[in-house]
């Protein structure tokens, strides 16, 4: 699709043509003469987060304004900051952390015992072995259950080993050299 271009109201600046958005009077307008023009009313604004002055249509002046987006996310992200650390309802008792308990318990005790447990969303011999050295496990790190029983999650029967490649040796193999489970 080739862009034609056809001149602003001003008439001084050349303006691409071919966008889909539709086309409306404003769009014609390039610079602040084209907006006199026009009568679009501007106000001089101060950017909330930098204090410095910029012009803005009057009928986009809000309580806190900014000269760019990057500040206003910056100020947008400390205000959530704040608003979770006091007054977010999620994040006081009763809120995030008893609904995730509510939704565990409902589906804990679901299948056939086949899978691991699960501890807010967590493998729950992970969650024992961490408790057991009393640090997080480290990237490659795999928890092993020593009488085989994945369900069996008591600290004596979980060991740490370094690697996947360690674990392999510990698994127990048939006559045939098959893994048994």
């Amino acid at each position: 699709m080739r862009m034609s271009a056809r001149p602003c109201l001003c008439r001084l600046r050349q303006r691409p043509t071919g966008t889909r958005s539709k086309p409306s009077i404003l769009s014609a307008a390039c610079l602040a003469c084209c907006r006199e023009v026009i009568g679009m009313a501007q106000a001089t604004v101060k950017c909330h987060l930098c204090g410095r002055s910029f012009q803005k249509p009057a009928h986009e002046v809000r309580q806190h304004n900014f000269c760019c987006v990057a500040h206003a996310r910056k100020w947008n992200a400390g205000r959530m900051t704040e608003y979770n650390r006091t007054a977010n309802p999620l994040n006081k008792p009763g809120g995030v952390v008893s609904s995730r308990r509510k939704h565990r318990e409902k589906l804990s005790a679901q299948g056939a015992g086949k899978a691991y447990r699960k501890f807010y969303g967590r493998h729950e011999h992970r969650v024992a072995a961490e408790a057991m050295l009393g640090r997080p496990l480290r990237p490659g790190e795999v928890v092993h259950h020593r009488d085989g029983d994945k369900l069996n999650n008591d600290p004596m029967n979980l060991e740490v080993l370094p690697s996947q490649a360690e674990h392999t040796k510990t698994q127990r193999r048939d006559p045939q050299g098959r893994w048994c489970k």
